[in-house]
């Protein structure tokens, strides 16, 4: 039976509508997470995603390959944070970051959570720069 595109649309965006109130209740775990972000990643066609092991986590707690053009292989490495609201994702999970790509020599970085993001500070102590290849989401 062919299910037609406004209905194709309008029943995933119900999912996504649904899945994201689920991960607000706080329904789901930790590893949970690491599992929807990872299924996530290979709906976008990543290969080879993985999650790491907590005992081997270097800063990259998922790995994932993409292919660009069948030609040009990229690796990513995501560092996930299941915060609430609170507290706020700053510099030092993105820092742990860089150690994961650096680890794992990966070409890129993801830092993946519910929560919000921390404002880069311009005060010496408190900020922190995103470096080349880190994307927030």
């Amino acid at each position: 039976m062919w299910i037609g595109a406004s209905l194709h649309a309008d029943l995933r965006g119900k999912l996504i509508e649904q899945m994201l109130n689920e991960i607000r209740k706080g329904r789901l775990n930790d590893r949970g997470f690491e599992e929807l972000i990872a299924t996530i990643l290979k709906s976008l066609e990543a290969t080879d995603v993985g999650i790491v092991p907590r005992r081997l986590d270097k800063g990259a707690d998922i790995l994932a390959t993409f292919w660009v053009a069948t030609s040009f292989k990229f690796m990513l490495a995501v560092q996930d944070k299941h915060y609430q609201r609170e507290p706020l994702v700053g510099g030092d999970v993105v820092d742990q970051l860089v150690q994961g790509i650096e680890a794992e020599d990966v070409d890129l970085g993801w830092v993946v959570t519910r929560a919000r993001f921390q404002r880069r500070q311009r005060s010496a102590k408190q900020s922190w720069r995103m470096p080349a290849g880190v994307a927030l989401i």
